[in-house]
C-alpha cells in the first residue's frame, strides 16, 4: 500500500515552486532592465558619433552636412532604423547643426 505524501512534503514543494517562480520573474525583470538601459547607453553613443562626424565633416569639406544619410554614405556612420529615431535639425551650412537620437 502507498503511503500518501504528508503536509511537510507538500509544503516544501510548494515553497521551492514559489522560490524558484519568483527567481526566475526576478532574473526576467533584471534582464529587461538591463536591455533597455544598454539601448539608453547607445543612444547617447550614437548621438555623440554623429556629431562627432558632423564636425570631421566640417574640417573635411568646410560645411556641416545636410542630413544624416549623407553622414551615413561619407563618414560610416551607421545605426539601425529599426531601434533607433533620428532628429537632426540642419539650419545653415555653417552652422552645427541640432541633433537628438531617441529609442522607436
Amino acid at each position: 500500500m502507498r503511503k500518501p505524501y504528508d503536509l511537510k512534503f507538500m509544503t516544501a514543494v510548494f515553497c521551492s515552486m514559489v522560490f524558484f517562480s519568483a527567481g526566475i520573474g526576478g532574473f526576467l525583470a533584471g534582464m529587461d532592465f538591463l536591455v533597455e538601459r544598454v539601448q539608453e547607453e547607445g543612444a547617447k553613443r550614437l548621438q555623440s558619433d554623429l556629431a562627432r562626424a558632423c564636425v570631421r565633416c566640417y574640417a573635411v569639406e568646410g560645411r556641416y552636412p545636410f542630413c544624416v544619410s549623407y553622414l551615413q554614405e561619407h563618414y560610416k556612420v551607421s545605426f539601425s532604423e529599426d531601434l533607433y529615431v533620428v532628429f537632426y535639425d540642419s539650419f545653415a551650412s555653417n552652422v552645427m547643426p541640432e541633433i537628438q537620437v531617441g529609442l522607436h
